[in-house]
């Protein structure tokens, strides 16, 4: 399977004066696929976006998982007019 099955993008280049600039691979897909590259220790940091918007029902992106277990704590806190902005990291 490639990396793009898998709902990640990455890439690398330089910047001004051939200083290194890496983007972070990035994890899209749906509840399950986040919940697995949680699981399997591929993610370092979680950036969440909540909006105060009611949307009906989905899935729980962290039922069955004890993040606390998993090495994660809250970072950042960033709680704007719009949205509410939580860092977890490892």
């Amino acid at each position: 399977m490639s990396a793009s099955q898998y709902g990640t993008c990455w890439g690398a280049g330089t910047g001004i004066g051939g200083s290194p600039i890496v983007e972070f691979p990035t994890v899209g897909g749906g509840a399950d696929t986040v919940k697995q590259y949680i699981q399997a220790g591929h993610v370092d940091e979680i950036h969440l976006a909540f909006a105060p918007v009611a949307l009906g029902q989905g899935k729980s992106l962290f039922s069955g998982l004890d993040l606390r277990a998993l090495g994660y704590r809250t970072i950042e806190h960033v709680p704007t007019e719009r949205a509410t902005h939580i860092v977890l990291a490892k």
